[in-house]
């Protein structure tokens, strides 16, 4: 169903009456190694080939712009094959420009989502829906607001339990101080709430375990400064630091014979835990219409609904704690007169933490290529 829905699609923007310049097309190719797929202190390796494909239509006409969009992607992975995976997105975009010289612009987009695993990993097919709205006003040429809503609802096909609806409110202030230095403020609301509630600390069998809830709902604040600096003309730098604060915090947990593992760890869920982010990011150009890219972030995670042990399963401590650190180098080609876009980017990944398996590193190589049609 969800194929033929893309086809359908596809086909309803190939045959609109319209330019051929209205209609974007782009294919992708990546290629990874990966000598930690399994983020811990197993350190399986693998090689991992990305294929994706970008369609999109735009409807111009002044002062609105309409976009329907398709991204589908598929994962495959050489060694650990049943982690291969299939993704397919679908989306509406429409934006409006309002005011003198036309200086605000309000958007609305709506979005659905599925992701596809083999048969070892069906536990984690999910769909997604979600609905944005903004408004962004430049209130003089160096000063400009930004307000976002987004609404999500995430659904999955054999863990009901873990279904969940997601609010996010947010607002950003950018400000140039001077020619050559931008200031950007942001401070958000993130509020997760489970779709189903779970009476008691668990609920019946699922898959052999068991999912235990604690509270029903998780609300996190976070804030972020980024100050830009221009060095030149061709070299720019770019400052971070950000802070994590839970309110209110919710963990479900699914145990089987082998343990338990909360939603942070099933799916890498930023509500699991909170803490101080910083980053620095370095951008040069270079001749050859190349571009590199230099970037450091470190984020500390704490996890106050988690506990650490070694690698035997003994508690060494009541909070696991955790220091997120990645390293990137990566650089971009771009051709002028060919409709090209080849990137080669290197990341090593350190993740210190108490709890034994989760202290581990990555070593990523990729190398991708994008063209256009």
């Amino acid at each position: 169903m969800m194929k033929r829905i893309v086809w359908m699609m596809l086909i309803g923007m190939a045959s609109v009456d319209a330019g051929y310049s209205q209609m974007n097309i782009s294919a992708e190719a990546t290629g990874m190694a990966d000598d930690n797929v399994s983020n811990s202190y197993e350190h399986g390796a693998d090689r991992i080939t990305l294929y994706g494909l970008k369609a999109g239509y735009t409807w111009n006409s002044q002062p609105t712009e309409t976009r329907l969009l398709y991204y589908g992607a598929f994962s495959y992975y050489t060694s650990l094959t049943d982690r291969t995976f299939q993704y397919h997105s679908m989306g509406l975009m429409h934006t409006r420009s309002f005011g003198d010289e036309d200086a605000g612009t309000v958007e609305f987009a709506a979005e659905y989502a599925v992701r596809k695993n083999r048969d070892s990993f069906t536990l984690f097919d999910h769909a997604t829906f979600g609905l944005e709205a903004a408004a962004e006003y430049y209130f003089t040429e160096l000063f400009a607001g930004e307000a976002r809503y987004q609404f999500h609802s995430t659904v999955f096909s054999q863990l009901g339990d873990f279904d969940y609806r997601e609010n996010v409110l947010s607002l950003k202030a950018s400000r140039q101080l001077f020619s050559t230095t931008t200031v950007i403020l942001q401070s958000e609301i993130d509020i997760k709430s489970y779709a189903q509630q779970v009476s008691g600390d668990s609920s019946g069998a699922l898959h052999g375990g068991m999912v235990n809830n604690k509270v029903p709902r998780a609300i996190q604040w976070s804030s972020s400064v980024r100050i830009g600096q221009s060095l030149g003309e061709k070299t720019g730098v770019s400052l971070s630091a950000g802070y994590r604060y839970n309110f209110q915090q919710s963990a479900r947990y699914l145990s089987s014979e082998y343990g338990s593992l909360s939603d942070d760890e099933l799916f890498n869920d930023h509500y699991g835990y909170e803490g101080l982010r910083t980053g620095i990011l370095l951008t040069q150009l270079l001749p050859a219409d190349l571009t590199l890219r230099l970037r450091m972030d470190q984020e500390q995670r704490a996890y106050a609904l988690q506990s650490a042990y070694d690698l035997s399963g003994v508690q060494t401590a009541a909070q696991r704690s955790d220091t997120y650190r990645v390293f990137s180098a990566s650089c971009v080609k771009h051709w002028e007169n060919f409709p090209l876009t080849l990137m080669f980017t290197y990341e090593y990944i350190k993740n210190a933490s108490n709890d034994a398996y989760y202290d581990y590193t990555n070593n990523v190589f990729s190398v991708g290529l994008t063209v256009p049609f």
